[in-house]
């Protein structure tokens, strides 16, 4: 038994769903109790978006360009980055991540964050 401290490399616990179901009442609640950094990934990712370029100016532009399905190609390449950077940079944490963080269209992209 341990005293809920995360080791140095303890995996994340991670809190999966769609909006407004409780993740982060749940996850704040959980990390409390386990003495562990609370992440809500969708407000992390958003910053990681905007350091790795992804903007919702180049999802017009790039659906203009090149049509609806590159445009969500593209960020769905942004989107699965920036979990996987979530998942590896919060280390023993209790993480929030919304349905848009943890399913893809790719089945590369999915098995990379599943990886995580």
């Amino acid at each position: 038994m341990t005293d809920g401290t995360p080791g140095v490399n303890a995996r994340p616990v991670v809190l999966i769903g769609p909006v407004c179901v409780g993740k982060s009442v749940a996850g704040a609640l959980v990390a409390e109790r386990l003495g562990r950094e609370f992440i809500e990934a969708d407000r992390v990712c958003s910053q990681i978006y905007a350091e790795r370029g992804w903007s919702p100016a180049r999802f017009a532009e790039v659906k203009a360009c090149r049509g609806a399905e590159a445009a969500y190609d593209d960020f769905e390449a942004f989107a699965a980055a920036s979990a996987c950077q979530v998942l590896y940079g919060y280390l023993g944490a209790v993480i929030a991540m919304g349905a848009g963080h943890t399913h893809y269209r790719s089945r590369q992209r999915h098995e990379e964050v599943l990886a995580a």
